[in-house]
Formats: structure tokens, C-alpha cells, sequence
């Protein structure tokens, strides 16, 4: 199942319990070594779906360029892998752009509203690999003082506030019947180079959304001067893909919050397959950009280059009946309640079994809303067993927080060592 490095796909739930059963050496001598509760992050995965990301699309659009959003993975080492492997960076903030310059990033997206004084200034001093993405009319008369005032100009685009996800996603972008007064005001800004469009959307289980926003925007172009068309280098579709192993959610909650049966404990919703994304954009683009102007495709996928190149480890501490355990780790490692949202399976490494059964599993914070599962896969769950919990690389790392507990280790595998223990140390 198992590549050279160690790494091996996985689509569906089985699959993955089956690779985690597979490499259970690997992840107790990790466990050894460093302990746990324990944050692991492998480079091996993550070079395989940036590889594979580009690839796919560039077979259709040769110049199309991706950028890694920060947000989704800010480990360090994670965003240099990013960097070597060709990648722009998305950052989102004037602490994401210190990590991706730190990383080495030569060609930086500056996104997100209401940016600082001097989160711009920061923008401003490394111009020459930064693109600020203009949320507001506002935000480009900022930019622009702040730029005459240092006698510079900057490479800019303008997010477009695309319909799709609600009212609160309003706080985002322009309103697209904005965008010919906002492109003459900003190419009558001597200090500022428009270059680009961007739109976001998220949890993209298909290409509809990407295919109705380039729609928009094609007609969007329709009404720019030719002028203003001419200075537009890229259209930046953003994020939002979802890996092909799909959604997967929890079955609704018993009362008691324990599981019962034999399962399963969760629903899968898939996703297309990354192929179609890619042919149904480069259509849409060919349908709708291409005729008004010739650019290059920018894309920002985060989670589904990063979801399983993370897995954390976790042990049993406390056993207070057949169906109730609690772990040394609790769901501040991944930053806010999400296993009540969210599945991923729980697998015993201790007592390995592709069998699932119901227990609570809880963490060890002060506090009822610290599930991690309502399940686990093994053949029994005793104190002092090892867990795994697989795919936790998408968000989990960025968004941990030092609540109750101190934040565990995280420990790097470089590719080269692939599923071998090494001597590595811990961030």
C-alpha cells in the first residue's frame, strides 16, 4: 500500500485505518521517543499533492501558478516545503507574510480585509515579492498614501465579493458592479499597479462555483476599458478545493453521547475528482476570460494539499467505564471543537484492529465540549493504549491555542526518511 517514503493515499475511511494499522512501528517508536500528546507532520504527502495539484492543471494551462494559503498549515517547515517544491505563498496578515518571507517565498499574495497601517508598510518594503490583493476602495487609498509617501509603486488586485456563501461573506472583496470605478481609481494611482483579479469560495465539492465565478467575472471584463484589461495579468480563483476523500461527518449524536452498534459512526459526502476541477475551470476560463483577455490561472489550495500530511498521537489516560475514555491531549491541540462537527477516525495502535466500536473518547481540559470521537477502531481500549488520529493537517496546526493545557510538540519528517525513524528533533 506504501510507497518508497512511507506514503500512501487514501480516499476512504478503511483505506486510511488500513495505512495507519500499516505504519503502527512508525508511530510508537515516534511516540518513544517524543511522547504524547504529539503533533506529526510529514512531507512526504505534502509534496505528492502539490506535485499532483500542478501537474493537473498545467496540463491544461502551462503557466498556471499556485500559491499556498498560510491559514491552512503555518509550520514553519511545512511552508519552506511549500517554497522548494515551486509554490507561492497566501498569506493573510502581516504575521503570515513574516513566516512566508522566512520561508524564502518569492512571489507572496497579500489577502484579507482590513489590513493594518502596518501590516501595508511591511507589504510595502518587500514589494518586490509581495502582490497585495485590495479589499476596498478604501484599503487602495491607504495603500496608495502609504506608497507615495515612500516614493514606490506595488504590484496590486482587487478581491471580488462573489455570491455563494451567505451575508457574512460580504465583509470580503468589492461587490463585482463595482469594479470599473474601482479599476479607474486605481490605475489613476500612480503608486499602484493593477494587475490582477481574485475570488474566493469554499468547501468546493465540485467546479460549480469556480465555473459561476468565472462567469461573473468574465463579465466583469466586459465592462473595463481595454486599457485597464491590458495591465491584468492573472485571475485568481482562490481556494476551497476539497480532497477527493470528501466530507466526512459524524452520525447524528446519541443522547447519552455514546455511540451504539456496530456502525458505521460517520457519512461521507465525496468529492470530484481533482481532473474534473481542472477540466471544468480551464473550459470556463476558455469560455469566459479568454475572449477579453489573456492572463494566467492563480490558484490557492490549502487543505487539499496539506489534510493528511498531519496525524496526531494521543494516549489513554483514564478509563472510567467500557465506553468512556479520556486521552493525555485535549482538543486545544486542534484549536476549537471540531470533532463535533467534523469525523476522523480514531485508531488504536495498541491494540490493532480494522473493527470500529463505540466509546466516548475525551480529552483531559476542564471542560465538557472536549470530544475527540464518538469511536475508535481496535480490538479493545484499555489506559496507556496509543491513539492515532489521522488527517489533521488542513487548519488544525494553525488554529491550536494554549488553552488549559501547554501545546504538545510537533515533530517534522523530511522526505527523505520517509516512514523510518530517524533522530529527529522536536519544534
Amino acid at each position: 500500500m506504501t510507497d518508497a517514503s512511507g506514503y500512501c493515499p487514501a480516499v476512504t475511511v478503511q483505506e486510511l485505518v488500513a495505512n495507519s494499522l500499516e505504519r503502527r512501528d512508525f508511530f510508537r517508536r515516534l511516540a518513544e521517543r517524543h511522547g504524547s500528546p504529539l503533533y506529526i507532520i510529514e512531507e512526504a504527502p505534502l509534496l505528492s499533492r502539490a506535485r499532483e495539484f500542478c501537474e493537473t492543471f498545467q496540463a491544461l494551462m502551462p503557466d498556471m501558478r499556485t500559491f499556498f494559503p498560510v491559514k491552512a498549515n503555518s509550520h514553519p517547515d511545512l511552508l519552506k516545503t511549500m517554497v522548494t517544491a515551486g509554490l507561492g505563498i497566501e498569506v493573510s496578515s502581516g504575521s503570515e507574510l513574516e513566516l512566508a518571507l522566512a520561508a524564502g517565498a518569492m512571489k507572496v499574495l497579500f489577502n484579507g480585509p482590513a489590513k493594518r497601517a502596518d501590516e501595508l508598510d511591511l507589504a510595502l518594503t518587500h514589494r518586490d515579492r509581495v502582490t497585495v490583493i485590495m479589499d476596498s476602495a478604501t484599503e487602495l487609498e491607504r495603500l496608495e498614501a502609504a506608497a507615495a509617501g515612500r516614493g514606490v509603486q506595488i504590484q496590486t488586485a482587487v478581491r471580488l465579493s462573489v455570491p455563494g456563501h451567505g451575508a457574512l461573506w460580504r465583509k470580503f472583496g468589492i461587490d463585482p458592479s463595482e469594479l470599473p470605478d474601482f479599476a479607474e481609481r486605481a490605475t489613476s494611482c500612480r503608486h499602484l499597479s493593477l494587475n490582477g483579479l481574485h475570488f474566493h469560495t469554499s468547501w468546493n465539492m465540485t467546479p460549480e462555483a469556480y465555473v459561476a465565478n468565472l462567469r461573473v467575472v468574465g463579465n466583469c471584463l466586459q465592462r473595463l476599458t481595454g486599457e485597464t484589461r491590458a495591465e491584468l495579468e492573472f485571475i485568481d480563483i482562490g481556494g476551497g478545493f476539497w480532497p477527493a476523500s470528501g466530507e466526512w461527518l459524524p452520525t447524528p449524536e446519541p443522547a447519552d453521547g455514546v455511540a451504539a452498534g456496530q456502525g458505521p459512526f460517520y457519512t461521507t459526502e465525496p468529492a470530484v475528482p481533482l481532473r474534473r476541477f481542472a477540466e471544468e475551470i480551464y473550459q470556463a476560463f476558455q469560455e469566459y476570460i479568454a475572449p477579453h483577455l489573456q492572463c494566467r490561472l492563480y490558484a490557492e489550495p490549502g487543505r487539499w494539499i496539506c489534510s493528511d500530511a498531519a496525524s496526531i498521537l494521543l494516549t489513554v489516560l483514564d478509563q472510567k467505564s467500557d465506553d468512556l475514555i479520556i486521552t493525555d491531549g485535549g482538543t486545544n491541540i486542534v484549536g476549537w471543537e471540531q470533532f463535533e462537527q467534523e469525523y476522523f477516525p480514531v485508531v488504536n495502535l495498541s491494540r490493532p484492529e480494522a473493527t470500529e466500536r463505540p466509546c466516548l473518547l475525551l480529552g483531559s481540559l476542564c471542560t465538557p465540549r472536549d470530544l475527540w470521537g464518538r469511536s475508535y477502531f481496535g480490538s479493545g481500549i484499555r489506559c496507556s493504549d496509543l491513539l492515532l488520529i489521522p488527517m489533521q493537517g488542513a487548519y488544525t496546526y494553525s488554529l491550536r491555542q494554549q488553552f488549559i493545557k501547554p501545546l504538545p510538540s510537533t515533530v517534522f519528517i523530511p522526505a527523505k526518511y520517509g516512514g523510518q525513524q530517524t533522530e529527529l528533533g522536536t519544534t
